[in-house]
């Protein structure tokens, strides 16, 4: 008996040795990888946003080329889910109980990133940069999500104030999905033209999946809109502008920041569709150090010279989030500590030059999770070029314009 003791001892030790690595360990890292993943649309009505998933994928894959993070290199998983929300559920549920992510990164679109919300906090997955500007992610605060896009909110005044202070423009009208994405952007317009002592002319909902516009486009010619406000899908809102082009209606388009990459959508268009459309833009909108660093290291890897526009660059600033998140944690990765990291990025300028800042988790504090709320507006000019409108600007604050 005596003999079996020592060993069974010995036994006992290296399992509670060794236990808090095993057993409580977070799922989705391993001492040589971290799993991290995302969800957008590739193919559907929002597809041209997936370019924001490529663009993640590469930032990760220069980061994996310097050493990864502490020793751990990035293992990216992200799948199409066609902007249908049943299909970011079915997804995520996935990736997280088969592959085993440690945290999420983008999923872009409000209703498609709701849809798995509930799922993921109850699971305390970190969640960083949901491609989403609904109040609903800052309003209250989840612990767990730290968002990087501004809200639509702030987008559709500085539009409705620009419009009527800067371009002196009387008949505003909307035209916006029929969710939180599309109605965030309403609220916003609302309540800053009732701060001007006005009314939006027309007020037009769209249901998810609409594809023909040309009686949406009728419905903003009967209003008389000199102004329209964009909070649709690209290629619902191409066919827009389309329609209204064929009944020689040319009002002022002031798009959400969705339709920002000019030079795509101009691409996608076939020509001079977009020219003149006012966007919103966080970024800088000229090529740093950072961004030409990237761009080297892009031709190293892909090949290619030309790596897109504006969706690219937000697909890199959501990466940059989350590697700074990881690289303040340090090699004790749970996800406690990577939410402790991340409360801690203060003033982190991105390669697009906006800044990001986390403060202590605190439910009645939204700015706690709100990363950034500055936008500039852009306007596409001669072939999907872009001109910078404005200097930066932040909610509440004058408009002022760039010299």
């Amino acid at each position: 008996m005596a003999k079996n003791f020592f060993p069974i001892i010995f036994l006992v030790f290296i399992t509670f040795l060794f236990e808090p690595y095993t057993n409580y360990a977070d799922e989705g890292v391993t001492d040589t990888e971290i799993h991290i993943g995302m969800a957008g649309p590739q193919t559907g009505p929002a597809a041209p946003w997936g370019i924001l998933n490529h663009a993640a994928s590469f930032y990760f894959d220069m980061i994996n080329n310097e050493g990864g993070v502490h020793g751990r290199k990035i293992v990216y998983h992200d799948f199409n889910d066609c902007y249908n929300p049943a299909r970011t559920k079915e997804g995520v549920k996935f990736y997280q109980e088969k592959i085993g992510i440690f945290a999420w990164v983008g999923i872009i679109g409000s209703e498609t990133a709701l849809a798995v919300v509930d799922y993921l906090e109850k699971k305390k997955v970190p969640w960083v940069g949901p491609v989403s500007g609904s109040s609903i992610w800052i309003n209250p605060p989840h612990k767990y999500i730290f968002t990087a896009y501004p809200c639509y909110s702030y987008e559709a005044s500085a539009f409705c104030k620009y419009a009527v202070k800067n371009l002196g423009k009387k008949r505003i009208a909307i035209i916006y999905l029929d969710d939180h994405y599309g109605k965030t952007g309403l609220e916003g317009a609302n309540k800053e033209m009732a701060k001007m002592d006005t009314k939006l002319v027309a007020t037009v909902p769209v249901e998810r999946d609409a594809t023909s516009m040309k009686n949406y486009a009728i419905k903003l010619i009967e209003a008389n809109a000199d102004t329209v406000l964009l909070f649709l899908t690209p290629f619902q809102g191409l066919n827009l502008i389309q329609y209204a082009k064929k009944m020689n209606y040319f009002p002022q388009w002031m798009a959400v920041s969705s339709f920002s990459d000019f030079d795509y959508l101009n691409t996608i268009s076939g020509g001079e569709l977009i020219k003149n459309m006012i966007s919103t833009a966080c970024s800088e909108m000229y090529e740093n150090q950072k961004l030409l660093q990237y761009k080297t290291a892009y031709k190293k890897i892909t090949g290619k010279d030309n790596w897109g526009g504006l969706y690219f660059h937000y697909g890199i600033a959501l990466a940059e989030i989350m590697t700074e998140g990881l690289n303040r944690t340090g090699k004790n990765l749970t996800r406690e500590n990577f939410v402790k990291g991340m409360e801690g990025i203060q003033n982190f300028k991105l390669a697009l030059g906006s800044y990001i800042s986390y403060k202590p988790f605190n439910p009645n504090d939204p700015k706690c999770r709100e990363g950034q709320n500055e936008i500039c507006l852009i306007q596409s000019v001669e072939g999907g070029k872009t001109k910078v409108l404005t200097e930066w600007i932040k909610p509440g604050e004058e408009i002022i314009l760039r010299k």
